[in-house]
């Protein structure tokens, strides 16, 4: 799958659903007509990923100037077992991922206007830097320019634990668990691509797209110094397919291969992926290619290790009890849902579930569905915005 074959992949998987929902009108009914309040036996779960600071404080905004409250996920689930009652006005708000932007961003706008939020973080992926970045308090207070904090939320890089501490021990931000590694796995023997200079580095990098490799029972993830490795087919690990596990001898003989004839430079033959693709082929001939399917048990037991090993490190460096799981990608299964109980969860947060239209009273707390924020202005309330903006803005987007 190369860089713009992804892209176009990316944004199919992401959008798909939404379409699908706005369609077929499965979205909860304040996203279609204007009501009053929302029903006071459901919840709305909004997920955000990256925040822009005009767009997120018009959103904050909206919230406190017409009366919502926050929940954190503890709350939530109470409110599912119909231990706590809403009156209409009680929204969730969800973070993925751990960037830098929950910190530099969306954590003093919170504090600021007295809402909370919940982070889905992935403890093997956390920064391994130290100290505080700048955040919006310090252009409040006059210790920078807004330049420089939009600057710092605009990185490819997530949140350090310093920063993570600070905003737990605040009490704004609710941090749970989103995995440990946010990884895909290989799923079948199908080369999809091979790395090559022209390789999205950045989607490598920041490993919380990428799939992964097996090496003496350790997963690594690719970069741009592993030319000419094989990527096969691949799929979140919490999905329902069962892990490919490769020969290693496959990826070190095609590497070898593009070192033999030149590295960098025997990319630029026209035909470098065609070439490796007939030497993966002779491999085959010589009995070289044969990797492995796991099974259903070895796989329930790498997602509940992964899963585990999540919950510990966030509950080790926080001091707290992590009690929420969010689905990479919104995937799951019901492996990864069984899974999740046995390593002490309570509850499951998704993408949206075509199957219900909210949160309500009385439903299961391992199916809780999540809205895009961008209907988020579409709640009932002064100045929220129709449905036709919202969509015309979701075209601009993808556009860019």
């Amino acid at each position: 799958m190369g860089v713009v074959s992804r892209s176009f992949s990316d944004i199919y998987v992401k959008n798909k659903d939404d379409l699908y929902s706005l369609f077929f009108r499965k979205y909860p009914e304040f996203v279609f007509k204007n009501i009053e309040v929302l029903k006071k036996n459901e919840i709305c779960v909004f997920v955000f990923h990256q925040v822009e600071v005009e767009l997120f404080e018009k959103q904050i905004l909206f919230l406190v100037k017409n009366g919502y409250k926050t929940l954190n996920s503890q709350e939530l689930v109470s409110f599912l077992k119909g231990d706590i009652h809403s009156d209409g006005k009680h929204v969730v708000l969800t973070f993925d991922d751990g960037h830098i932007s929950i910190f530099t961003i969306i954590y003093p706008l919170l504090k600021k206007y007295g809402l909370t939020g919940v982070s889905f973080i992935v403890p093997g992926l956390v920064d391994p830097g130290s100290g505080l970045s700048l955040t919006l308090e310090d252009f409040w207070t006059g210790n920078a320019n807004l330049e420089q904090i939009v600057s710092i939320s605009c990185e490819n890089k997530m949140c350090n634990w310093d920063e993570i501490k600070t905003m737990h021990q605040s009490g704004i931000i609710d941090f749970q668990s989103h995995t440990n590694n946010h990884n895909c796995v290989f799923i079948s023997d199908k080369v999809v691509d091979f790395i090559s200079p022209w390789s999205d580095y950045s989607y490598f990098s920041q490993r919380l797209y990428s799939p992964v490799f097996g090496a003496d029972d350790k997963d690594f993830t690719a970069d741009a110094k592993f030319l000419g490795q094989p990527i096969y087919r691949y799929a979140p690990k919490m999905s329902s397919h069962l892990r490919y596990i490769e020969n290693p001898d496959i990826s070190r003989l095609c590497m070898e291969f593009v070192k033999r004839h030149g590295g960098r430079i025997f990319y630029e033959q026209r035909n470098w992926k065609k070439r490796l693709n007939n030497y993966l082929l002779s491999l085959t001939r010589q009995g070289i290619y044969n990797g492995s399917i796991q099974t259903e048990e070895e796989k329930f037991i790498e997602i509940r290790d992964d899963l585990v090993k999540a919950k510990k490190n966030i509950e080790l460096k926080l001091d707290k009890d992590v009690l929420s799981l969010c689905y990479p990608w919104y995937i799951g299964c019901d492996q990864s849902v069984q899974a999740s109980k046995e390593a002490g969860y309570l509850s499951n947060h998704w993408g949206y579930l075509q199957s219900k239209k909210n949160n309500r009273i009385g439903d299961d707390p391992f199916t809780i569905s999540r809205i895009s924020e961008k209907y988020l202005l579409r709640l009932p309330g002064k100045n929220n915005q129709n449905l036709s903006t919202i969509i015309k803005n979701q075209i601009s987007d993808v556009i860019k």
